[in-house]
């Protein structure tokens, strides 16, 4: 008999963004990054998900109002919206936040 031991991998740390200054979203979700002028249309998810993010200016259980309003299970939540903040992060419209990581 073989006896293989098994290591437990540990999930990457949650790569946690906030958004950036001077960003105003209206009700229809419409993005508007005020430093430069540029605008941007989000969807419902993206605009509910922007909401969030500028309310609690951190994004630890932003994906949260993804299930809450759109009956999305929780790892599909998170794994879509931690790609969406990686979108926000290439454009410019949310920064990285080293501080305090899981």
């Amino acid at each position: 008999m073989r006896i293989v031991a098994l290591t437990q991998r540990k999930p990457p740390a949650e790569q946690r963004y906030r958004p950036k200054s001077l960003l105003s979203l209206s009700p229809t979700g419409f993005l508007l990054d005020n430093a430069n002028g540029e605008s941007y249309t989000l969807n419902a998810v993206g605009r509910a998900v922007m909401a969030k993010l500028l309310e609690l200016g951190d994004s630890r259980d932003v994906w949260r109002v993804v299930v809450d309003r759109f009956e999305i299970d929780e790892a599909r939540a998170q794994k879509d919206v931690e790609r969406f903040l990686a979108d926000l992060w290439t454009l410019g419209l949310v920064e990285r936040d080293e501080r305090d990581r899981r």
